[in-house]
């Protein structure tokens, strides 16, 4: 599989991380199986391929193919099955980005594969036309970049103590509590977790998990993490059981036999602007 990256331009760098552009040719009959790990943000996915399909992580069914896509925050890991074509341009989020930007709850999106016709139905066909039939793929990705600047567009600013409570949790995800982060908005804690599952589709105590998780795993394949020691000093982790048992809730693999097979994709994965 080959992955393109491409940088978001500075006004919509608080709501994208990121553009990526997917693409594989899989001989027929045959097919590619990976994993896809947690992740505590939302894509919107245009498929410009013949093919692509993703097991439900509860059925096992094929859900079904969207050619716009809105794709929820990961709790555990995913398992795609590619055949045929796949031409994909995604736009990777911020946490609290698809909220802010394109108006949409998340409450109950999380691990969820959305037709995005469903939620903004002109919006779709529209875009999916653009990106489709532009030549190229950094044409491809500057159609969705152009769709994403008309929603800036009357922007509504992010309710209360959601960015306190964000940035607490992706820089502290070891050390702080969710009564900390609750104090340190001034709100009630209730209140808190409502429009925090609004704005990210994940629970404040999910968030956390899942952003240790990332975080270490960042520093394992980037080399900054080099011992056991390194690994619980720096993710909180109470021993080696702990962190294993952890690692094997989000991925269904140990740590040895998931690195030994997802390093180049995950180093995709890990790219930031």
């Amino acid at each position: 599989m080959n992955y393109l990256d491409f940088i978001p331009n500075a006004q919509l760098r608080p709501y994208i991380e990121r553009y990526a552009v997917v693409e594989a040719s899989v001989p027929i009959g045959e097919q590619i199986l990976f994993f896809v790990p947690p992740s505590s943000t939302g894509q919107l996915a245009i498929n410009c391929g013949l093919a692509n399909h993703k097991p439900n992580p509860v059925s096992g069914r094929l859900d079904q193919h969207f050619v716009t896509c809105l794709i929820g925050p990961f709790t555990r890991r995913h398992q795609y099955i590619i055949h045929g074509h796949v031409h994909t341009v995604v736009a990777y989020f911020t946490p609290t980005g698809m909220h802010t930007l394109l108006g949409v709850d998340l409450t109950s999106l999380a691990d969820q594969t959305i037709d995005f016709q469903t939620i903004l139905p002109a919006d779709a066909h529209t875009l999916a036309g653009s990106v489709r039939s532009a030549e190229g793929d950094k044409a491809k990705v500057n159609q969705l970049e152009l769709y994403l600047m008309s929603k800036l567009i009357g922007v509504k600013p992010l309710k209360r103590g959601l960015d306190t409570a964000v940035l607490l949790l992706q820089t502290k995800p070891d050390t702080v509590s969710i009564s900390e982060v609750a104090a340190a908005t001034g709100l009630p804690q209730r209140t808190l977790e409502r429009r925090f599952r609004e704005a990210t589709g994940l629970r404040m105590k999910q968030f956390s998990r899942i952003n240790r998780f990332l975080v270490i795993r960042s520093a394992i394949v980037s080399g900054q993490i080099r011992s056991w020691e390194d690994l619980l000093n720096q993710g909180g982790y109470y021993d080696q059981s702990h962190y294993i048992k952890e690692f094997k809730q989000f991925t269904g693999q140990p740590p040895s036999a998931y690195f030994a097979h997802n390093i180049g994709f995950d180093n995709f994965l890990l790219k930031s602007p």
